[in-house]
């Protein structure tokens, strides 16, 4: 289970206990998207059925190990700047994968862990800064995970 730490493993069987609606050990395919969502996973109503269509059985039910290995399967690789990625998306209003660089300045000089003008400076030196003073966010982040 390469994306699922041993800690998930032991939420998912606890989740799944909850929905074995007769101790059978095995889960309504149905019960596949709220199991998904209370272990935290954020896919679109889209993306959801396509996971679930992928799921075979003529029950309609799953075992606890087949549903383990069909979340393995789902999950997203571990990603540690994941809820960094999210917050700038927040600042992306237009959703164009870019933020203003005036105000990702304003945003690490006043709010969170503070930085220096200086700091700030030396993170903009090593980031292209576009001609209409736009940022692609993704240059942040992979610059913060090459440290």
């Amino acid at each position: 289970m390469e994306n699922l730490s041993g800690e998930k493993v032991d939420q998912a069987r606890d989740y799944l206990s909850l929905f074995d609606k007769d101790g059978d050990s095995t889960i309504s395919i149905d019960d596949i998207p709220s199991i998904l969502r209370a272990l935290g996973e954020q896919f679109t109503e889209a993306e959801m059925s396509v996971l679930v269509s992928k799921v075979k059985t003529e029950s309609g039910y799953i075992s606890f190990d087949e549903f383990l290995t069909f979340y393995n399967n789902c999950t997203r690789p571990v990603d540690p700047y994941r809820d960094v990625q999210l917050a700038f998306s927040e600042l992306d209003r237009h959703k164009t994968g870019k933020i203003s660089a005036k105000v990702l300045r304003h945003f690490l000089v006043n709010l969170g862990e503070q930085l220096t003008d200086e700091d700030v400076d030396t993170i903009f030196a090593n980031i292209d800064v576009s001609d209409d003073g736009e940022i692609e966010y993704r240059q942040i982040i992979d610059l913060f995970s090459s440290f």
